[in-house]
């Protein structure tokens, strides 16, 4: 109506009345490993419901917003993104939207989004501001922040000098949540020496533990190439043990080649396999 007034306060209520249900819905869904946001989508019929809660939410100060609805923002920019980049084949492909709510969730602190949004980065070529939010997301321990950290400091990219230790470092981060690429990098340096003394023993123990826990999918070509590579040492040394002692062996006396005989045949009666 004309002259009509509505306080910010009285038009919070009125929002949250409308909207309430479907932000509860919305805080379930992007809870990890318990909720379902594609589940949520397929229910519902006006994406824009979405768009109009995250306004909402935008148009308040900072500070004014609790940790519960900042929490609702990020998993509000994420579904809008992962929605504007296909994901739930809703066929509404937007890539203006899906830049958009990636970037306003990567400032937010969602840790998804901080990755994609530093890939993002990074293949604009704009390097300094995609290993800033690399970092951030590695804080939060992103395995695939700590991959990309990891592999550009072993290779000095990204704009960044080559810096074994701290290569290491962040392979290590992501290794110990399980991330299958960081394990087989750190087997990659164990076992050829890159940055340090070679480490063969050390290299096959983390190798063997990807090809225990891991299907074959799941395993980069690398590391069974690294792990080849091993192999084929250890054979090449048992090899060339083998022939060392053949060589000491052929130059006993023939006194000494049947005393070396009698040991061995004493050994294998007493039940000892050399």
């Amino acid at each position: 109506r004309k002259n009509s007034y509505i306080s910010m306060q009285d038009y919070e209520k009125l929002f949250q009345k409308e909207y309430q249900p479907l932000i509860e819905e919305i805080l379930i869904a992007t809870l990890p490993y318990r909720g379902s946001m594609q589940l949520l989508l397929k229910d519902l019929k006006d994406i824009s419901a979405l768009e109009k809660i995250l306004k909402f939410y935008e148009s308040k100060s900072t500070y004014r917003l609790t940790q519960r609805e900042k929490n609702l923002m990020s998993g509000l920019y994420q579904a809008l993104y992962e929605i504007y980049n296909d994901k739930y084949d809703i066929k509404v492909k937007n890539d203006s939207k899906k830049e958009y709510f990636m970037q306003k969730g990567a400032e937010i602190g969602n840790v998804y989004l901080e990755s994609e949004y530093a890939e993002f980065l990074e293949n604009k070529k704009e390097y300094e501001k995609a290993v800033d939010f690399y970092k951030k997301a590695a804080l939060q321990e992103s395995n695939y922040a700590n991959y990309s950290l990891g592999y550009a400091y072993l290779n000095g990219e990204l704009g960044l000098l080559k810096d074994f230790d701290k290569a290491i470092k962040y392979f290590e981060r992501g290794s110990k949540n399980g991330h299958v690429s960081s394990k087989c990098m750190l087997a990659r340096m164990y076992g050829l020496g890159e940055g340090f003394k070679r480490d063969p023993e050390t290299s096959k123990e983390i190798l063997q533990f990807v090809f225990d826990y891991n299907s074959h999918d799941e395993i980069p070509e690398y590391c069974n190439s690294v792990y080849k590579i091993l192999e084929l040492e250890t054979v090449v040394v048992k090899k060339q043990k083998k022939l060392v002692k053949e060589d000491v062996y052929n130059a006993l006396k023939p006194s000494e080649k049947e005393n070396k005989q009698d040991e061995t045949q004493a050994s294998l009666d007493a039940g000892f396999d050399r």
